[in-house]
């Protein structure tokens, strides 16, 4: 085989599998997402909202992520990218808000102990399968939520 030929032979190779690396299934549909969460009628100050594609009704993918702000507002999701919003198709909704910050000891709890997370709403929240919320987000239009949680 000659030289030039080796080198054609070659050029072609790494042309076909770079090619071929490169190839990426196309992203699914992301809308934006927003709202406000309010636990007993007052804004949650912080926290995350996650929005889980429910396979059940025939969404499947990844999930998107919201901080909760100190006014009880959410926005600018993120599932692939920061504020590239959630999945279109229907939700399950978890709610995360946990004190991870230095508390007082509880009773039988060491002084010396380190913090322990606690939730700051109801542990039914905080699970996709017994929170109760939902949500379909939609393309093309503004998903706003409000979601209100309630203390047993």
């Amino acid at each position: 085989m000659t030289r030039t030929l080796r080198v054609s032979v070659c050029a072609m190779l790494v042309l076909i599998l770079g090619i071929a690396g490169c190839s990426r299934p196309p992203r699914p549909t992301m809308a934006p997402v927003n709202g406000t969460v309010t636990l007993n009628g007052k804004p949650m100050t912080k926290g995350m909202v996650h929005f889980i594609p429910d396979n059940s009704k025939g969404s499947t993918g990844r999930m998107a992520v919201a901080y909760i702000q100190p006014d009880g507002r959410f926005e600018g999701a993120m599932s692939f990218k920061p504020k590239d919003g959630a999945l279109v198709g229907f939700h399950k909704i978890v709610i995360d808000v946990r004190n991870i910050g230095p508390d007082l000891p509880e009773p039988g709890e060491s002084p010396s102990a380190p913090p322990q997370p606690r939730n700051l709403v109801p542990v039914r929240y905080s699970n996709p399968d017994t929170s109760g919320i939902t949500a379909e987000v939609k393309a093309g239009v503004t998903n706003t939520f409000e979601f209100k949680l309630q203390s047993p």
